[in-house]
């Protein structure tokens, strides 16, 4: 009697085993996209509002008045998600939108992308919306499949509700202030190819393609967190903004990041936050517009604390550090031209890392492994290197170096950096990273324990025989 109990109990917890791992597979809402039939598990997506997706072809900003309707823009296809789970997207929309109403949503919402290739033409191509950017009931992660390649391409939404009466119906969060000519406004604006209200954090195993046809790459009014996987932006404005004054906080805590704007931009930061931005890991490839920016921009302060990062400006900015993490700095007595090269070699003229400019660089930043404290750098800059260049300038193969015919630079700054305090909404947003669990793992987990007792039971069965 006894062996049969401990042979139920073990194809009981085996069993549960397999039926977690199929709830977390049925769990996931699989929409496959195409312009002219969107399949949702297998069947046709409803136009039901009521449903946990559904599509519709139209912006829906909440107001009841003339003014608020006639201000819904026309996309043929807009997926609504109203309710927290896991939704994996498969296929191509050539004006579709991903729209997420963070508003009546608790819990967190997974966006799974498995090669997909959405455009928007008159709007965010994924965008989540809020009445409030401090809502923190509902999550909502950007994940790429592994080994796919996605690419989203969005433009903007921007409309003035000044003197609106129905403005506390509005489901948008609204802006108010004044512009640089100050000038007041209120109006709802989603800037980015990728827009939120609220904060995002983007993960996963493949490649995310950002392309903004009008201005920003990604926009976030609150935190924007980076975890895995390649995110690659080019934009016409900056390319990645979270954008709330003294709140906003940008956390690069691993895989390569990407950020170029585009040369036809008339202005642009690569990654700029208006409260804090923290580069803990990671490879981080920051390219500015060439006037009066920077790769790396922050209003309360820019922290590299690890990674690889390579970052070219038009303007310096002071960077610090938390963890004496060693990286170099420069603002050059001349501007570097499109075209000329940018060696950093070591005390032996060993180049350690070269770059050939495609605009007019005025800063760099450069950390890796490969700098170690104590040991003096120098900075060339002209026309001396032959070789092989990848698709971001930086040179893997140098076939000849001349450090004779290019400029030394001789105002580089370099150094270990000291230990600085880190706020807590640095150390909240690594934590976010590093804290997000599916039922996958759960599911393997009870794998393991399965097979641990298996091995147990069966040891007691030997002995009691």
């Amino acid at each position: 009697m006894k062996r049969l109990k401990i042979i139920l109990l073990t194809i009981f917890i085996i069993g549960g085993y397999f039926i977690s791992y199929s709830y977390a597979e049925s769990s996931t809402t699989k929409i496959n996209l195409n312009d002219n039939d969107i399949i949702v598990n297998g069947e046709k997506i409803s136009n039901n509002i009521q449903e946990n997706v559904y599509v519709s072809t139209k912006t829906d900003n909440g107001g009841s008045s003339s003014e608020a309707k006639e201000a819904n823009v026309d996309i043929s296809n807009i997926i609504n998600i109203t309710k927290a789970g896991t939704y994996e997207f498969s296929g191509t929309l050539n004006d579709g939108q991903i729209s997420i109403n963070a508003n009546i949503i608790e819990g967190e919402v997974k966006i799974i992308l498995n090669n997909v290739n959405i455009t928007c033409k008159s709007a965010p191509a994924i965008m989540v919306y809020s009445k409030s950017i401090d809502n923190e009931k509902c999550k909502v992660i950007i994940s790429s499949a592994k080994n796919t390649n996605n690419t989203i391409t969005g433009g903007k939404l921007k409309v003035s509700v000044e003197g609106w009466k129905d403005q506390n119906e509005l489901v948008y969060y609204l802006d108010k202030g004044y512009s640089e000519e100050n000038e007041y406004y209120e109006r709802y604006k989603y800037d980015g190819a990728i827009s939120s209200d609220t904060s995002l954090t983007f993960e996963g195993e493949g490649t995310i393609n950002v392309i903004s046809t009008k201005k920003e790459g990604i926009e976030v009014k609150m935190n924007c967190t980076f975890n895995s996987g390649i995110v690659d932006i080019e934009s016409l404005d900056d390319c990645v903004n979270a954008c709330t004054d003294k709140k906003s906080v940008i956390s690069i805590n691993g895989g390569t990041f990407i950020a170029k704007v585009s040369n036809d931009a008339e202005e642009g930061d690569a990654i700029d936050s208006n409260g804090y931005l923290y580069v803990n890991g990671g490879s981080v490839y920051a390219y500015s517009h060439p006037g009066s920016d920077n790769g790396l921009d922050s209003d309360l302060g820019t922290y590299i604390n690890g990674g690889t990062v390579f970052s070219v400006g038009g303007m310096y900015e002071e960077f610090q550090t938390q963890n004496n993490t060693t990286f170099i700095q420069i603002q050059f007595s001349k501007e570097v031209n499109e075209g000329e090269d940018i060696v950093i070699a070591d005390e032996n003229e060993n180049a350690i890392f070269a770059y050939k400019a495609d605009r007019k660089i005025s800063t760099i930043c450069y950390n890796s492994d490969k700098l170690e404290s104590g040991k003096s750098y120098y900075i060339y800059t002209g026309k001396g290197v032959t070789g092989s260049i990848d698709d971001n300038n930086i040179y893997t193969n140098i076939e000849k170096l001349d450090l004779n015919s290019m400029t030394k630079q001789e105002n580089s700054s370099f150094g270990v950096m000291g230990m600085q305090g880190m706020s807590r909404s640095g150390f909240e947003q690594r934590e976010q990273g590093q804290n997000n669990f599916n039922y996958a793992l759960i599911a393997v987990g009870c794998f393991a324990i399965a097979v641990v007792l298996s091995g147990i039971w069966i040891i007691v069965i030997k002995k009691q025989k």
